[in-house]
């Protein structure tokens, strides 16, 4: 930060969110804006002025959150497996590696896939209160999912 007491200068990033699994990533700058400040337009203050003050020369991106959910894959008879983190050496365990990899799979498949459901869910809840009041920061509370850990 090149001076704390003058933020002129400051380079700041936002993110506003909102669903739309309907319509298509818009394509053009004057598009993102326009859905920008539609969306800004419903905000509470401050976060309401300080999204619908941004500099009209100020670039403004979009981006759609993707997932890719764990399904089998072919593992061409435990001669290849590479798949997101596995890209790391693993031993064995004297196990023949065939056997190690089915259960490998297994595993990462149902973890996994859990964690791309919950990680796909959570943006969403945000704009959903009923959702939102059912997640574990509403039914447990924070502490207890630290102490979870």
């Amino acid at each position: 930060m090149p001076n704390p007491v003058k933020p002129e200068p400051w380079q700041w990033l936002f993110n506003l969110t909102w669903p739309d699994r309907d319509s298509p990533t818009p394509l053009g700058p004057e598009e993102i804006r326009k859905n920008w400040l539609f969306h800004a337009k419903k905000l509470v203050e401050p976060s309401r002025s300080v999204c619908l003050e941004i500099a009209p020369t100020a670039t403004i991106w979009c981006d759609r959150l993707a997932e890719w959910r764990a399904e089998p894959w072919d593992r061409r008879h435990g001669k290849v497996t590479l798949a997101g983190n596995a890209a790391h050496p693993m031993t064995y365990h004297g196990k023949p590696l065939a056997d190690v990899l089915d259960g490998y799979k297994n595993e990462v498949q149902k973890r996994g896939g859990k964690a791309v459901v919950s990680s796909g869910e959570n943006p969403q809840m945000v704009h959903e209160w009923e959702r939102l009041k059912q997640s574990s920061i509403f039914t447990i509370g924070m502490k207890a999912l630290v102490e979870g850990i």
